[in-house]
């Protein structure tokens, strides 16, 4: 937890439970991830002791914890590209296992399995000659040019027994982030399914 990390590190308990007040008024250090890294500056002074504490969220989003002379808590974020990609198989046993030899980022394939086509394609019957394209937008880390997720799906197709099945992503009227994908007859992938 938060507090042990701050504890192994020369800070007593008083200055632990402060540290962690302030802490969530910004972040909620009860939602600290066993695995996520972070990074404890200290001291040189001899005496060791924490200066700031940086949080990995995720990819992204990083939090800083400063505590030299007050307490200054604040979020980061890693400067994102976004970057259109493409890509295409034939699908020679299963999707995931050819998406995997495309070296293509899982969650592309669960979007694609889960968003697109969980109400047109059943993925456990897929044969081998199905073969299907995408066009996507992924999030790539400007630092060091890392995978930082997908940012959208923005077309598919899919060929599958031998019937075309396409998918356009269109983002609805009068909302922020609420889109939904449409067939090449401008129906909706989700309500064609919900009629049948």
């Amino acid at each position: 937890t938060f507090g042990e990390i701050l504890n192994n590190n020369n800070l007593n308990y008083p200055e632990i439970f402060y540290i962690a007040q302030e802490t969530d008024k910004v972040f909620n250090t009860k939602q600290f991830k066993a695995g996520n890294s972070y990074i404890l500056l200290s001291s040189k002074d001899g005496t060791n002791s924490p200066l700031v504490f940086i949080y990995l969220i995720d990819k992204i989003n990083y939090l800083i914890v400063e505590f030299c002379d007050s307490i200054n808590v604040s979020m980061g974020k890693k400067e994102v590209k976004i970057v259109e990609k493409r890509a295409s198989g034939v699908i020679t046993s299963s999707m995931s296992e050819t998406m995997e030899s495309l070296n293509l980022p899982n969650n592309l394939i669960y979007g694609m399995a889960d968003d697109i086509y969980a109400w047109s394609i059943d993925f456990t019957r897929v044969q081998p000659g199905d073969n299907f394209k995408v066009i996507y937008k992924e999030r790539i880390i400007a630092e060091d040019s890392t995978h930082a997720g997908i940012y959208s799906i923005d077309a598919s197709y899919f060929q599958h027994r031998g019937k075309d099945i396409y998918a356009f992503n269109y983002l609805l009227p009068n909302t922020i982030n609420n889109s939904e994908y449409y067939d090449n007859n401008g129906k909706s992938l989700r309500k064609a399914f919900l009629k049948s």
